[in-house]
């Protein structure tokens, strides 16, 4: 009896052993699941922002007035929210990869419905079924990297894993607008569902359920006390609806804009998204990780929110192409820099069971500023003339200074 509770003790300390040479020896850029989680992500964004850049345009089409476009937006962005908050949860329950896997199938399906639509108003229906598509995919994937990866390595996985996004950015936006030029509207539908399609084998293939780990880890949570990270977790949730807020405000509007001031066309729009987010949030991802190590991840992100509120502020005194551009570049590199350290502080101070939750809720208050933003950018184009949604973004985006001061000075 005593031999066999001896040969269990030493079976536990070498797999404890195993388990922290295992964590030592993981490299965000050759794990397997990162890399296979990184072309899913991928995929699903080309697949996005080949219609979501021109969206607004495609609702207008059917239509619809600036402001009757954004309340088909802006329902769809409440449905998502919703959806948002729970599917941390859910995948708290049922596991990480059975969740992305849902969305995946979720992004095939919704646009090949779209080739049907006649009219704007079926859109109220349609629309909030692709917006759920990232509502389930964003908070699980976040949940699951903070659940593969330790904490002092987040940041560069975060890093790694959004670089995913404006990557997709750099093609996606350029070739739905060619594609629609050239050819119409369902053909991109049908061309985004296959695209979407690719990311089912590398999901399929992950031999990992992606459940929460059942071992104890100390976060910052623990560390630090419950009250104080508490306070942390509130602040970036509130920091999250405010930048989400400002960014639904202006990304509605831009597209209009560009039309209506600039006379541009479809293509030219998808490649000043291509430029604007992608080029520019791939070359802050890349960025990102050495300054969140050299600033901390808290300054860091204090200083991304000091950047945004000039960039549209600056907007309505601009009249050319380029120079719109360069205001985009400055505010999007701010913006997608902000991405990695905000979600690693917000992991670190999120006790392990809770992760899916909080990831949940972080992602759902961003979805919901996205959400009012373009009704809110609607009401004031059709009120106060194209300016006025820029002003009031800017605003909008200097609320968010003061939020990250407070996690700043909440360090532990």
């Amino acid at each position: 009896m005593r031999q066999g509770i001896h040969d269990l003790q030493e079976s536990s300390e070498f797999e404890g052993e195993a388990t922290a040479t295992s964590k030592k020896n993981f490299s965000v850029y050759t794990d397997r699941t990162m890399i296979l989680l990184f072309v899913v992500s991928f995929v699903t964004t080309l697949g996005m922002s080949s219609i979501n850049s021109i969206w607004p345009l495609y609702i207008i089409s059917l239509g619809a007035t600036v402001l009757q476009a954004g309340y088909v937006i802006s329902l769809s962005g409440v449905v998502a929210t919703i959806l948002t908050g729970f599917s941390g949860v859910i995948s708290d329950r049922f596991g990480r990869k059975r969740v992305i896997l849902a969305s995946i199938i979720l992004a095939i399906i919704s646009p090949l419905l779209y080739i049907r639509t006649e009219g704007w108003q079926e859109l109220f229906l349609l629309g909030p079924l692709y917006a759920s598509v990232f509502s389930l995919f964003m908070p699980t994937r976040n949940a699951w990297i903070a659940d593969l990866v330790e904490p002092e390595k987040r940041s560069a996985a975060y890093s790694f894993l959004f670089l995913a996004l404006p990557t997709a950015g750099v093609v996606g936006p350029t070739l739905g607008g060619m594609i629609v030029d050239s050819l119409g509207w369902q053909t991109l539908f049908m061309v985004v569902a296959v695209v979407h399609g690719l990311s089912i084998l590398p999901i399929i293939v992950i031999g990992d359920s992606g459940k929460p780990s059942t071992e104890p880890e100390e976060t910052s949570f623990e560390a630090a006390g419950e009250q104080g990270q508490t306070k942390v977790v509130f602040l970036m949730i509130l920091l999250w609806f405010v930048l989400g807020l400002g960014s639904g405000t202006v990304n509605t509007t831009i597209p209009l804009y560009l039309t209506e001031k600039l006379k541009s066309t479809k293509t030219q729009i998808g490649i000043f998204t291509s430029i604007g987010f992608g080029v520019t949030g791939a070359v802050s991802q890349l960025l990102s990780a050495k300054l969140t190590d050299k600033l901390g991840k808290r300054r860091f992100l204090l200083y991304c929110c000091l950047a945004i509120p000039l960039t549209y502020l600056a907007w309505p005194s601009r009249t050319t192409y380029m120079e719109l551009l360069a205001l985009r570049m400055i505010g999007m590199a701010a913006w997608t820099a902000s991405w990695s350290p905000a979600v690693a502080t917000l992991m670190e101070a999120s006790p392990t069971r809770k992760r899916g939750l909080y990831s949940g809720l972080f992602e759902a208050s961003v979805r919901f500023g996205m959400t009012v933003g373009p009704t809110l950018a609607g009401i004031l184009w059709e009120n106060w003339g194209s300016y006025s949604p820029f002003y009031t973004a800017s605003l909008i985006f200097a609320v968010s200074v003061p939020i990250a001061l407070l996690v700043e000075r909440s360090q532990s």
